[in-house]
């Protein structure tokens, strides 16, 4: 309810409609709430990929760090990781840590990391700029496509892109 539309610039009033329109068409059709997410708002999906991503980065600095001092522990974690999917983080360490003695620890280890890399040394401010930077940029590329694909006007080089 308490949501605004984002104030953004364009060279184009017709891009400014369209975005208008876009988003007043999306309000319609999620109305206020986030009927169209299925569980959770949308923040609540990103802080799950972004779990999911932590996950990944630290089986990967913990496969980095057993590489050069137990080869034996880098190469069971190695072959764990190649037949068990990443792409959920709480089934990836339920497994892990219940595979053997060994894997327990790393489990141990790669959820210390996994912590210590969101709370000290992931750069959330950086992670907001290049958010809004992409969105944009994404936008203005798409919405500038359109324009020149149903104006049919050429760019400088005499092309439709």
């Amino acid at each position: 309810m308490g949501r605004t539309t984002p104030r953004i610039s364009h060279e184009t009033g017709l891009v400014q409609v369209v975005y208008v329109l876009l988003t007043q068409f999306g309000r319609a059709v999620l109305g206020n709430g986030y009927s169209g997410f299925g569980e959770g708002s949308p923040e609540r999906k990103a802080a799950t990929n972004l779990q999911h991503f932590f996950n990944y980065v630290a089986v990967r600095v913990v496969l980095a760090q057993l590489e050069s001092y137990n080869r034996e522990a880098y190469y069971e974690l190695k072959e764990f990781v190649s037949r068990t999917s990443l792409n959920d983080a709480e089934i990836f360490c339920k497994k892990l840590i219940r595979e053997s003695p060994r894997l327990k620890g790393l489990a141990m280890r790669i959820l210390e990391v996994r912590s210590a890399y969101v709370k000290r040394d992931f750069e959330w401010d950086n992670l907001k700029k290049l958010s809004f930077k992409m969105v944009d940029d994404s936008n203005t590329k798409l919405m500038r496509d359109y324009v020149l694909e149903v104006s049919h006007i050429e760019d400088e080089n005499h092309n439709i892109k």
